[in-house]
């Protein structure tokens, strides 16, 4: 997934963990973050900067569906 401030990745296996990275891809004072939506609510990944700075996150218990979602904050 992509948005005009970063990409990210995010992988949901059986065992409930969600592993994934967000890169920060533009050099405008936004860090960006991946949004993981679940039934039981929504977490986000470590938010990530300046321009070429790449997280990798990890949640666990993670279970249902869950969809991505891409966000950012001024930094």
């Amino acid at each position: 997934m992509s948005s005009a401030q970063g990409k990210g990745s995010g992988t949901h296996c059986s065992d409930g963990v969600v592993s994934g990275w967000v890169e920060d891809t533009k050099a405008d004072g936004r860090c960006p973050y991946v949004r993981l939506n679940t039934s039981s609510g929504a977490k986000d990944s470590p938010w990530v900067g300046p321009k070429g700075a790449k997280k990798y996150f990890s949640f666990s218990g993670v279970w249902g569906t869950v969809t991505y979602s891409m966000g950012w904050v001024n930094c």
